[in-house]
């Protein structure tokens, strides 16, 4: 990553794809995966937060890539113009599920209730 100033704007050039490693094929080429992806969900507030996360490479574990939280956040972007751009950027997207009962973004591990996708503190609490 390069990082520069240019007139008054700070640049951040990022890869587009990162090396996959594997600490069991030391040394061994094992591909690449992008090095971002297009985040949605809301925020505490029930305000959207749009940006871009980095992907954590799990293929070593045999698992789907991850993602952090939101590094670079989009404000001022609505959510459509936020898909268009990452479509432009060939940038993948992955919208946080919202909980059926108490509306707020699920991270993590969820179920399915009779009104739909679940969170966990709902579930513990037996939400119906």
């Amino acid at each position: 990553m390069e990082i520069y100033k240019k007139d008054d704007k700070i640049i951040f050039e990022i890869p587009f794809w990162s090396k996959r490693s594997n600490p069991y094929m030391e040394g061994e080429d094992v591909g690449e995966h992008k090095t971002l992806i297009g985040i949605i969900c809301n925020d505490d507030c029930g305000n959207q937060e749009l940006g871009f996360a980095k992907v954590i490479d799990m293929d070593y574990k045999g698992k789907a890539d991850q993602n952090t939280d939101i590094m670079i956040h989009c404000w001022g972007y609505e959510k459509k113009e936020f898909i268009i751009l990452c479509k432009k950027l060939g940038i993948e997207i992955y919208e946080y599920p919202i909980c059926a009962y108490c509306e707020k973004t699920i991270f993590g591990y969820f179920t399915s209730g009779k009104k739909g996708d679940m969170c966990s503190e709902c579930e513990q609490k037996g939400v119906k």
